[in-house]
């Protein structure tokens, strides 16, 4: 997991390799569905952020929300931030998605 959310980093900052937030999505995907924090972390700064044209606040609450269930200092304040950006039923919706998620051992489809 911890080499995925490298290769996701080197994606994300062009690092070795052409700049592709695309890639580095699907990286970090591949790492956050296995459970792995940070890469949690970085879906949620990609959705909350636009970066590579992914805005959706809703799946970056989601994603900080699981990465603050898993004990990563900034999810909590980065989820708590985009709460008067969106409706009480995007937040009641992406807290039942949370509370149901569960990580996949091979982290989903390969990228």
């Amino acid at each position: 997991m911890w080499a995925q959310n490298r290769l996701a980093e080197r994606y994300l900052k062009g690092i070795e390799a052409p700049q592709h937030f695309g890639k580095a999505k699907e990286w970090y995907l591949w790492a956050a569905n296995q459970g792995y924090g940070p890469a949690m972390v970085q879906l949620g700064d990609l959705y909350s952020h636009s970066k590579g044209g992914f805005q959706n606040l809703a799946e970056a609450y989601f994603w900080y929300s699981l990465a603050a269930a898993n004990k990563i200092p900034v999810a909590l304040s980065r989820r708590d931030s985009l709460l008067d950006k969106l409706t009480p039923a995007e937040v009641t919706k992406a807290q039942d998605q949370a509370a149901n998620w569960a990580p996949k051992p091979e982290g989903g489809a390969k990228p």
